[in-house]
């Protein structure tokens, strides 16, 4: 079963609104620059990210993630996606107004 499926009504109306709204400028359709050398290794900074969430993980749940815990792994994923959409877009939004 896709886990489509199992979405709430009112999940696949704000998909569908999210879907239909206007990208200011060409948006998520605009081609980026080729990049140009940087300041940092944005991996180092993953990596220590990463190395945070799991220490935060274990003394928040007692435990690491672990296999077969009784979640189902992919909706945990999917809702995270989702939150991640929201605030990526946020703070888009921000720069645009802030840039005026």
């Amino acid at each position: 079963m896709d886990p489509a499926d199992k979405l709430p009504p009112e999940a696949c109306e704000t998909l569908r609104w999210l879907a239909e709204q206007p990208w200011p400028g060409g948006g998520a359709a605009e081609q980026q620059p080729p990049p140009k050398p940087g300041r940092e290794v944005v991996a180092d900074h993953v990596l220590a990210d990463i190395h945070a969430r799991v220490e935060a993980g274990e003394a928040k749940y007692g435990t690491k993630l672990m296999t077969y815990n009784g979640r189902d792994p992919l909706w945990d994923l999917y809702q995270e996606l989702l939150d991640a959409v929201f605030y990526c877009r946020q703070a888009i939004l921000e720069r645009e107004a802030a840039r005026g």
